[in-house]
């Protein structure tokens, strides 16, 4: 990941403890996927961009607004109500993320 320019382990930049932190998007996929494993008891191996967040995973609406609050403070972003009819796949998810994340030079 990125912090003022620079690419610092996430260890790194949870000290430095700043909110303009930047994700690559492979740090972004990772911690998307894990945090999807974690919510719906999966296998991160299981879980691919091409996962369709409640036909394959089974999610109903509270489960949907939990994992948005997930990706919100894990991300430090926000992601507005009408935004999220448009994630249906992981991979909507990790794109959304990436274009908040403003500056990801990843």
């Amino acid at each position: 990941m990125w912090y003022n320019g620079r690419q610092c382990t996430l260890r790194e930049a949870e000290r430095l403890n700043q909110p303009n932190i930047q994700f690559t998007m492979a740090d972004t996929k990772e911690r998307v996927i894990k945090i999807i494993a974690t919510q719906f008891d999966r296998e991160a191996e299981t879980i691919t961009e091409a996962t369709d967040i409640a036909n394959d995973l089974g999610a109903d609406s509270l489960e949907l607004a939990e994992l948005l609050l997930a990706f919100q403070e894990e991300f430090n972003i926000d992601i507005e109500d009408s935004e999220t009819q448009n994630l249906t796949t992981v991979g909507d998810v990790i794109t959304q993320i990436n274009a908040k994340t403003a500056g990801n030079p990843g």
